[in-house]
């Protein structure tokens, strides 16, 4: 799946490999894109198919190594540009 992804969308892969290093202080910053759409965690891991044990731990920075796939569902629900804006400093 990951060569795929990389074959198909070869620049936003980097761009998510970048986010996956600050994923520690992407944690708010999930959360806030989560609030904005008016979701709750629940909400959220319905529509990306993430455990939400796995987004509380996201959002509360618990999780350090955060997955390629995990990093692309939010990227891509949120909207990578949109996701992309939040997660610079």
């Amino acid at each position: 799946l990951h060569t795929k992804l990389f074959v198909l969308f070869p620049n936003f892969i980097v761009r998510l490999c970048n986010l996956l290093e600050n994923m520690t202080l992407a944690g708010e910053k999930v959360k806030r894109l989560r609030e904005e759409k008016g979701l709750t965690q629940i909400d959220l891991s319905v529509e990306i198919d993430l455990n939400i044990e796995l987004i509380s731990k996201i959002e509360n920075n618990h999780r350090k190594n955060t997955s390629l796939l995990t990093a692309f569902k939010l990227a891509k629900f949120f909207d990578r540009s949109a996701f992309q804006s939040a997660m610079q400093l």
